[in-house]
């Protein structure tokens, strides 16, 4: 499952075996995320998140069926329960790719695709929609890595 937060609320969507949920945390309150948020365009695995304090963005994934991997990006208000919606599209088609963010921008790299790796990262400005642009390239192709952000302050 991909994971976002804007600080207070953590959001999952995603997640093996695959599926279309969006689960939602308080994070200053211990607990199961059993809260259903919203739901993702379609059942799949394999997804990154990455936010800032109001929009969360989920990268790719793959549905159990077809397999291959799929380049949606989807985002939602995180304040706000509801379904995800269409934010662009992400070059490469993949899935097991880490994202990371600031306020401004979230990048994602080293996606996954029918298992090859790539070393291409991309970013999107995450207060508009649309597709990925290339952001540049890491020291070599890679994974189902991690990825994390912080403040910017």
């Amino acid at each position: 499952a991909g994971g976002i937060s804007n600080g207070e609320r953590g959001v999952f969507g995603g997640g093996h075996p695959d599926t279309a949920n969006m689960y939602h945390i308080t994070i200053n309150t211990e607990g199961n995320a059993y809260s259903v948020f919203g739901y993702l365009s379609k059942s799949t695995w394999g997804v990154a998140g990455a936010s800032n304090d109001t929009r969360g963005l989920f990268f790719g994934g793959t549905p159990t069926s077809p397999w291959g991997g799929t380049d949606d990006i989807e985002y939602i208000t995180i304040d706000t329960e509801a379904d995800a919606q269409t934010f662009g599209t992400q070059d490469p088609i993949g899935y097991y790719q880490e994202a990371c963010a600031n306020s401004t921008r979230a990048l994602v790299a080293g996606v996954e695709n029918d298992t090859t790796a790539s070393n291409k990262i991309d970013y999107v400005t995450i207060a508009t929609t649309g597709n990925s642009v290339d952001f540049g390239t890491l020291s070599s192709a890679r994974k189902a890595a991690g990825g994390t952000s912080g403040d910017d302050s």
